[in-house]
């Protein structure tokens, strides 16, 4: 397995794009037989600083999924993640975060539901700063920011997501995501 990982890394080098693609898709595919938590954050690594991998989002869901729980666990991930340069380290907890609540809802605890919550909440303040008015049909980021936010919308409505709606309301509060905290005073009324 070890040498198998270092030849498709070695690879690196390659001018060629299908090798450089292939090795990609190779490292991803023998994460699921890796035993070793240091080998998957030398995988991972690898795997993040090639420019393939971040035009391949697919390819990045397939990787976290390949990764063993038992072995490299979510706060382990997430902690390694959050090394990563900041251009990529958001963008790739929320993949990461999404693919955990998607694939194992029921199991991950709730301070990541809120993790998630917060992550979308910031990247539209970043796209949008939160004291600015409501109306952006003029921004130049529109399509982005409506995209996030629907993404926002649909999983503060959605009723498997465990978030802390106190937390988030403590993010968008007073801020253009009205409609957003009437959602999360609704869901905080719920709780109490």
């Amino acid at each position: 397995m070890e040498k198998a990982l270092k030849i498709w890394r070695s690879l690196e080098f390659s001018s060629n794009p299908d090798t450089i693609k292939e090795a990609c898709e190779e490292v991803v595919k023998l994460l699921k037989e890796i035993q070793s938590s240091d080998q998957i954050q030398q995988s991972l690594k690898w795997l993040f600083k090639r420019s393939y991998i971040k035009d391949h989002p697919k390819l990045i869901q397939q990787a976290f999924k390949n990764i063993s729980g038992d072995i490299f666990n979510t706060e382990q991930m997430l902690s390694f993640l959050s090394y990563l340069p900041p251009i990529f380290k958001s963008d790739y907890k929320k993949k990461y975060l999404e693919m955990q609540i998607k694939e194992r809802s029921n199991e991950i605890q709730d301070k990541y539901h809120t993790q998630l919550g917060v992550l979308y909440i910031e990247n539209l303040f970043e796209l949008r700063p939160r004291d600015k008015e409501a109306n952006y049909e003029q921004d130049p980021k529109r399509d982005e920011i409506k995209r996030l936010r629907s993404k926002l919308r649909k999983f503060l409505r959605n009723g498997k997501s465990r978030y802390d709606p106190s937390t988030l309301l403590g993010k968008i509060k007073d801020s253009w995501l009205f409609e957003e905290e009437i959602v999360l005073y609704g869901k905080e009324n719920n709780h109490t």
